[in-house]
C-alpha cells in the first residue's frame, strides 16, 4: 500500500510539472454580492442572524429572516427564543410588528421609546443589502461609523457582519449573519 502511494504521488508530481505555467494562472471573481446579480438566479433568500447592542441600550437577539425581490421580513427573538418583534419592508413602508401583543407599531412609535433604533434599521434598502449580503456603503451613511466582513462563497464576496455606531446616541450594534440559503 505505501509502493502504490508513493507511486501516485510521484505520478502526480511529475504529470504537474509538465503542464505549461500559463495553463496554471486562472483569475478568481472576487466581486462583492449584489442583489441584481443574485436575482438573475434566485427570488429568495433565507436565514438567521444575531443582533447586539451595546451602548446606552444593551441586548442580544436572535433573528430570522427571508427576503424576496419585493419584500424582506425579519423576526427578532428574545433570549428564550420567542418570537417578539418583526420588521417587515417593502419598496414604500416598513411594518414593525409587536409579535407578543400582536399589534402593529409605527417607526416613530418605536424609535420614541427606543430612540437608539432609528436610522438605517428601518430603511427597506438597508434591510435589503443587509439580507442579501451586498456592501453598504458608508457614504450612504455620514452621520455613522460602518465596519463591514465579509466572507468568500461562490465566487463572491458577500456581508456577514456589520458593526454600526452612533456616537450621537452612545449606541453599537452588531449584526451578524449566520445562514444564508439562496432559493
Amino acid at each position: 500500500m505505501k509502493n502504490l502511494t508513493i507511486i501516485l504521488f510521484t505520478v502526480l508530481v511529475g504529470c504537474s510539472s509538465t503542464i505549461p505555467e500559463e495553463t496554471l494562472i486562472f483569475e478568481i471573481e472576487n466581486e462583492n454580492a449584489t442583489i441584481e446579480s443574485l436575482q438573475v438566479n434566485y427570488e429568495l433568500v433565507k436565514g438567521s442572524g444575531k443582533l447586539v447592542a451595546k451602548g446606552s441600550y444593551n441586548f442580544i437577539s436572535s433573528f430570522i429572516f427571508e427576503s424576496s425581490r419585493l419584500n424582506n421580513l425579519v423576526v427578532f427573538k428574545d433570549f428564550i427564543g420567542r418570537k417578539s418583534f418583526a420588521i417587515d419592508s417593502n419598496e414604500e413602508t416598513v411594518k414593525l410588528v409587536d409579535l407578543r401583543k400582536n399589534i402593529e407599531i409605527t417607526s416613530d412609535q418605536f424609535t420614541n421609546e427606543y430612540p437608539q433604533f432609528s436610522g438605517i434599521f428601518f430603511e427597506h434598502i438597508f434591510i435589503k443589502k443587509l439580507l442579501w449580503g451586498e456592501k453598504i456603503e458608508q457614504a450612504d451613511y455620514p452621520n455613522l461609523i460602518i465596519s463591514q466582513e465579509f466572507n468568500q462563497e461562490y465566487g463572491m464576496q458577500f456581508l456577514n457582519q456589520i458593526s454600526v455606531k452612533n456616537d450621537s446616541i452612545n449606541q453599537d450594534f452588531n449584526l451578524s449573519i449566520f445562514s444564508r440559503n439562496f432559493e
